[in-house]
């Protein structure tokens, strides 16, 4: 059972949870009210929330990965397949949607990657410098590797 952990409405006093207003307790559900739910055909039964502050209204969906999609595909499928070099198309096929559908996914992904990324940087500090030399990628072959003024 998911507890909103925020209101989702930047400017509401109860979207940062830094704020001094907002309740004391992480993961409380003082700043909600529950307020009904409604069916999907693709999530079954999905609660409603309302902010006691700013009066607006989101979903369970509001905070979840896939929000806003239509259809369900495996995020653990769609990382396997991008971390062992399998293209979008093809992955895609195995999958049984588009690639539109596989680049949405792995966008989402990525942002999230990044996020937590960023939180685990704010944690750690480096005890001396880092150097990374003659980090390439390779496009094609060996012989063209990949740079922004390179025509390949």
């Amino acid at each position: 059972m998911l507890i909103p952990p925020f209101c989702p409405y930047p400017k509401c006093v109860f979207h940062n949870p830094d704020h001094p207003k907002f309740p004391g307790c992480s993961g409380c559900h003082r700043w909600f009210s529950q307020d009904g739910s409604y069916c999907t055909a693709s999530r079954g039964i999905v609660r409603r929330f309302r902010c006691k502050a700013c009066e607006r209204s989101c979903s369970e969906q509001t905070f979840r990965l896939d929000y806003y999609v239509k259809r369900r595909i495996s995020y653990r499928r769609i990382e396997q397949g991008i971390t062992s070099c399998c293209g979008v198309r093809a992955l895609g096929r195995s999958l049984g949607c588009s690639p539109g559908s596989v680049s949405n996914r792995v966008s989402r992904l990525a942002r999230q990657y990044i996020a937590a990324h960023e939180r685990i940087l704010a944690e750690v500090s480096l005890r001396e410098p880092l150097a990374a030399d003659g980090f390439q990628s390779f496009t094609v072959s060996q012989y063209y590797p990949y740079c922004a003024q390179s025509p390949y």
